[in-house]
């Protein structure tokens, strides 16, 4: 394993992921968030031949409501 591929979409069961990083490690930073919306990620591991795998099951977020 290389990398790790991130990809995003905005909801609960939304379809529409993009990618929107990847990640060298277990972390990722996702900055530019608008607030108080729920985000849903997937992730799949690239190996050193730029091969990618499967996707992860996806994973919900939510940003902190504006004060």
């Amino acid at each position: 394993m290389t990398s790790y591929l991130v990809d995003r979409c905005q909801g609960d069961g939304c379809s529409g992921f993009a990618q929107v990083g990847s990640a060298s490690g277990i972390t990722f930073s996702d900055a530019g968030l608008a607030a108080g919306i729920s985000y849903s990620y997937r992730v799949r591991a690239r190996d050193a031949a730029g091969n990618a795998g499967g996707y992860s099951n996806v994973a919900g977020a939510m940003t902190a409501s504006a004060p």
